[in-house]
């Protein structure tokens, strides 16, 4: 997948944060945990995302390799491109 995608797919959940937070504020157990971090952790910039993805590849080669390393199997890697991607075009 190309990395502008996954960026600009990371900043969408900017518009949905607050009802994300909402959701979480309204648990009990997650309110409490959440009361503790400063305000300035639930923000989403695409410079977080773009840092992660090239800590990704400058560890561990990518994701894909992370995860091969991690166990998973290259079959169920790929059938995960398969039911989650559209095909190009």
């Amino acid at each position: 997948m190309d990395r502008e995608v996954i960026v600009a797919d990371y900043v969408i959940t900017a518009d949905r944060l607050r009802f994300i937070m909402a959701r979480w504020r309204a648990d009990p157990e997650f309110a409490e945990r959440m009361a503790k971090v400063p305000p300035s952790r639930f923000s989403v910039e695409g410079s977080t995302m773009e840092g992660f993805l090239d800590g990704l590849e400058a560890r561990h080669g990518g994701a894909r390799t992370w995860a091969l390393e991690a166990g998973v199997p290259a079959e169920v890697l790929d059938r995960l491109v398969e039911l989650v991607l559209e095909p190009p075009g």
